[in-house]
């Protein structure tokens, strides 16, 4: 078995991208780095692909790294997929977890809108926020109308509490296909959802302008596009 390094300028063939999770605590943050195991067909810490004999590129728990080289990916796909000219036939052989799906930031379910507002100068540019319990499972999301409102201190004493503002998240299972994706996105009328593994345990975001790339590229190479 070779060392484990790290390596983020060029991603092997086998790449598997590492994932984010930063949560925003009462009085502090909490980040969780995770992979998509192929082999489990689930989210698993980063840090126990230390333990794979086959994650042949990857670091202690303490080392941050981009990716993972992983024996057990099916990328590039060998056979098939390099013949495939129709886009929709790839988007339902992938799963969700398989594509470019980007790290996250969250919301504990407790925090008042003075720490929602401090969220909101650590994302820019979101539909919302993610809120999470305890435990790191969905259970709501937080338009940005509300973000901003908490912002303005004028307005934010006068709010109602910020889980009564949450709505249903636009979420996606990390096993379903890019074509139930799609098809959640446009019955939601959103470009991005949140993707979920067991249990609801927000493990990352999917966008649609991700996702299509990522179907195009496929269909191509049969090589896996990591996100921007």
């Amino acid at each position: 078995m070779q060392p484990f390094r790290a390596n983020v300028d060029m991603p092997p063939r086998h790449t598997v991208p590492v994932r984010t999770r930063l949560t925003i605590l009462k009085g502090g943050t909490q980040e969780s780095r995770v992979v998509f195991c192929e082999r489990e067909q689930r989210s698993r810490p980063a840090f126990a692909c230390s333990t794979c004999p086959l994650a042949r590129a990857s670091a202690p728990e303490d080392v941050p790294v981009a990716f993972i080289d992983c024996g057990y990916s099916t990328q590039p796909f060998d056979g098939g997929l390099r013949n495939w000219n129709f886009p929709p036939d790839v988007a339902a052989a992938v799963h969700v977890g398989q594509a470019p799906v980007r790290s996250v930031l969250c919301i504990a379910d407790n925090l008042d809108w003075g720490e929602v507002a401090r969220a909101r100068l650590v994302e820019v540019g979101t539909a919302g926020l993610c809120i999470v319990d305890g435990g790191g499972a969905l259970v709501g999301f937080l338009p940005s109308a509300w973000i901003a409102l908490a912002g303005m201190r004028a307005l934010s004493s006068g709010l109602p509490p910020m889980i009564a503002c949450a709505v249903s998240a636009p979420a996606v299972h990390e096993r379903k296909s890019l074509s139930d994706a799609f098809s959640i996105m446009v019955a939601r009328r959103v470009r991005e959802l949140t993707v979920v593994g067991d249990g609801l345990q927000v493990v990352g975001a999917l966008r649609d302008v991700d996702a299509l790339r990522f179907v195009s590229h496929l269909r191509r190479t049969g090589e896996r596009l990591l996100p921007d």
